[in-house]
């Protein structure tokens, strides 16, 4: 069984597990902070239950997969009262999410942006 209808959820490929994996959304009536991994090879959705802490409930928050740490990087979001400005990073192989403290200033709380890797900023 795969996770529950939702809209504004995002997801991100990991090449290394050949896999899709999904965090968050929104049903209408309830926000999802659970991450899900669609397996490419089996057809088949796993819940994956992340061992510790993981982003609040939300919609509207972008996924980027970067290639260089292998984790997926989780910023913004909504969550029917307050907009997010933090950020996250999901690892595939731990199974674990960490909030990152960037050493600059973040961008304002903001949902529904686009977000993307950029291998030549590093």
């Amino acid at each position: 069984m795969g996770p529950a209808g939702r809209a504004s959820q995002a997801a991100a490929y990991d090449p290394t597990g050949d896999r899709l994996i999904l965090f968050g959304g929104y049903s209408g009536t309830s926000y999802f902070g659970d991450t899900w991994a669609y397996d490419l090879a089996t057809n088949a959705w796993t819940n994956l239950q992340p061992v510790g802490s993981a982003p609040a409930a939300r919609e509207g928050h972008s996924l980027v997969y970067d290639p260089e740490t292998k984790k997926m990087i989780l910023f913004g979001g909504y969550d029917g009262s307050r907009q997010y400005n933090d950020t996250w990073a999901y690892d595939p192989a731990a199974n674990t999410w960490a909030s990152l403290r960037p050493a600059a200033r973040a961008p304002a709380a903001r949902d529904s942006q686009a977000m993307a890797y950029d291998p030549t900023a590093r």
